[in-house]
């Protein structure tokens, strides 16, 4: 939604994201990998961003999201 809506991810102060566990769950690499890829896609419209947590057991596998969410 906020890739779609950047007039409204423009506004966003805080932003956690947070996977599901269990057995219906898809496989934690995939899903980092997805979410990692969408973050750093949405970093450049997060004007008002200061605060971001990323809640998974393993670490995104994307590394440069870090990197795009700190230049903006």
């Amino acid at each position: 939604m906020l890739l779609r809506r950047p007039d409204i991810a423009r506004h966003v102060q805080k932003l956690l994201l947070r996977f599901s566990t269990g057995p219906r769950a898809r496989s934690s690499d995939y899903n980092g990998y997805m979410v990692s890829s969408l973050a750093y896609c949405l970093a450049h419209t997060l004007d008002a961003l200061h605060t971001f947590i990323w809640d998974a057991d393993e670490i995104p596998q994307r590394d440069d999201m870090w990197f795009a969410l700190r230049m903006s």
